[in-house]
């Protein structure tokens, strides 16, 4: 199975000083200017921002996790749940700052396009899936078309799209059921399907709003389309389409 881009095996950790580094060509006031000058402060600037959102939420992650560890049987039933809900609030405040880190990458980059089949950008985003979720993901059944179209794209950006919509519909199906992800062609179009058998009665999660906002950013770029569909008002499942490359 290839591999592409700075993109890590696991959720949405990437190589940030690659992405800072690519992404200062300068923004001031609102305008883009490629100076050698502004890119080093603020490469310097992002660097330090990102930083200090993600060191304390991670240091807090941490220390809950220690103390849970080592500490569990010496404290009472209410101040461990105290420590766990202190934990997922770190994990959440870490998650959006990924989140929005990939929007932020996504807005100021132009997509560096090759000619690939679709299916090799979809079986990376399963593989990201299976080996960040572990024992806890749920089986993903892939259907085919007879032929595999060739499609012009930034491979790692569909491919974190496509594994960011796995887990979406992971998290928003119910237990003991298994997404299916379908590959079809239609007038010049390559749409990609990824559907909960069994939509799940779930909260609602600001920080997949992000994503989806990143998925459909993703798919403009690359001149296709972005859609949910919705059972009993919650949503069930994710399509994108793509322009095929012309034989």
């Amino acid at each position: 199975m290839k591999k592409w881009g700075s993109f890590g095996e696991e959720s949405l950790h990437w190589d940030t000083d690659r992405f800072i580094m690519a992404a200062c060509v300068g923004i001031d006031s609102g305008v883009i200017v490629n100076s050698a000058i502004a890119a080093e402060d603020q490469l310097d600037l992002l660097k330090n921002a990102i930083h200090a959102v993600r060191s304390p939420a991670s240091s807090i992650w941490d220390l809950a996790d220690t103390v849970l560890a080592t500490k569990q049987e010496t404290l009472d039933e209410q101040t461990r749940t105290d420590i766990a809900q202190i934990q997922d609030l770190a994990r959440q405040v870490l998650a959006a700052a990924d989140a929005m880190a990939m929007l932020m990458r996504v807005e100021i980059f132009e997509p560096s396009l090759v000619s690939v089949e679709i299916a090799d950008v979809v079986g990376e985003a399963i593989r990201r899936y299976d080996a960040s979720h572990g024992v806890n993901r749920k089986t993903v059944h892939v259907s085919l078309p007879p032929e595999m179209p060739l499609v012009d794209v930034a491979p790692e950006w569909i491919a974190q799209a496509t594994y960011m919509l796995i887990c979406q519909c992971s998290y928003r199906a119910s237990q003991n059921t298994e997404i299916n992800l379908s590959i079809t062609m239609n007038d010049g179009f390559v749409t990609v399907s990824i559907i909960a058998e069994h939509p799940a009665d779930i909260a609602f999660n600001g920080i997949w709003d992000l994503e989806l906002l990143t998925v459909d950013h993703i798919m403009m770029q690359h001149q296709g389309k972005f859609w949910t569909e919705k059972c009993a008002d919650q949503i069930a499942g994710y399509n994108y389409s793509l322009p095929v490359v012309a034989p």
